[in-house]
């Protein structure tokens, strides 16, 4: 027995987030008769989603067969699921995707089949009227319960989640574009240097937005926004550019006030020394996070073009 083709999809006629799974098997025993299924969902080894069958013999002929003759022949079927996922299940989901250098999510299920298998065999008598034939057996038993069990990894990837899940499970709509994670500079300038250690701290806050530590996530922008020290060599790299010089005056505003902003989620004085308590949510850490990636971004380009 093996699954041949493994279909998901969000399940929409649901006021919780359901997956909708349907699952293609062969088996070479036709005579076995399917009475019952369950399933499991697994990330990382903990369970978040159980399988229910979805309107089970709904519009199904499933009969059994008693010859032998037919029990080494191969028989294909499928089976559709409903998988019921917590809000809290959806988060850590979510987290894992975040995790993947590609964004997609994978995660384990394992779906346990029973079935209703004849014990018996057969024997043809010959009475007046003609052949019939018989069941018999040899252990007072003519069924026993058999059951299977298979285990496949799905994944879905980015593009699926954000367009086709996501609107779905109410967690909104995306844009998805491509920003690339600037390569860290050879050469020994200041500049250089500030730039590689703002592209490393690119990582933690990567690694502190998975572990959802929201003023963590701000709290190690802070070397991007050191960059702001290095003004005159920014300003010559925008000027090699063919930026415009009242362009690159705003430019440097806005790194001010992006460092000024992001600092009052680490600082607990303002500068007159009122006492501050900023709180970083989620919203805040992304658009730190977004601004910051897209910053490194560009500067780099600037510097090496």
């Amino acid at each position: 027995m093996k699954i041949e083709k493994i279909e998901i999809k969000p399940f929409g006629l649901s006021f919780e987030p359901e997956f909708h799974i349907t699952i293609e098997y062969s088996i070479r025993e036709t005579s076995k008769l399917p009475i019952r299924f369950n399933g499991y969902l697994f990330l990382d080894r903990f369970r978040f989603a159980f399988l229910h069958e979805y309107e089970f013999n709904h519009g199904r002929n499933d009969l059994l067969t008693s010859t032998s003759s037919t029990r080494n022949s191969e028989k294909k079927d499928s089976r559709i699921f409903v998988a019921p996922i917590t809000r809290q299940a959806l988060s850590k989901l979510e987290e894992k995707r975040n995790r993947d250098p590609k964004g997609d999510l994978k995660f384990n299920l394992h779906v346990n089949f029973i079935f209703l298998e004849p014990t018996f065999d057969e024997v043809t008598q010959n009475i007046q009227q003609g052949k019939i034939s018989l069941p018999t057996t040899s252990n007072s038993s003519l069924f026993r319960i058999t059951n299977s069990n298979l285990d496949e990894e799905i994944k879905i990837s980015s593009s699926d989640w954000l367009h086709d899940f996501s609107p779905v499970f109410q967690r909104g709509k995306f844009q998805v574009f491509e920003l690339p994670i600037p390569n860290g500079l050879t050469d020994s300038t200041e500049l250089s240097k500030r730039l590689n250690a703002a592209i490393v701290s690119l990582r933690d806050m990567k690694d502190a937005r998975n572990e959802a530590d929201w003023n963590k996530v701000v709290k190690e922008s802070r070397p991007i926004w050191e960059l702001i020290r290095n003004k005159d060599e920014i300003k010559e790299s925008l000027r090699r550019d063919d930026i415009h010089e009242a362009t690159i005056v705003s430019f440097g505003k806005l790194i001010d006030s992006l460092f000024d902003f992001s600092s009052k989620f680490v600082h607990r004085e303002s500068r007159d020394n009122e006492v501050m308590t900023n709180k970083a949510s989620k919203e805040d850490a992304e658009f730190i996070y977004a601004v910051s990636v897209s910053l490194l971004n560009l500067i780099t380009k600037k510097v090496t073009r």
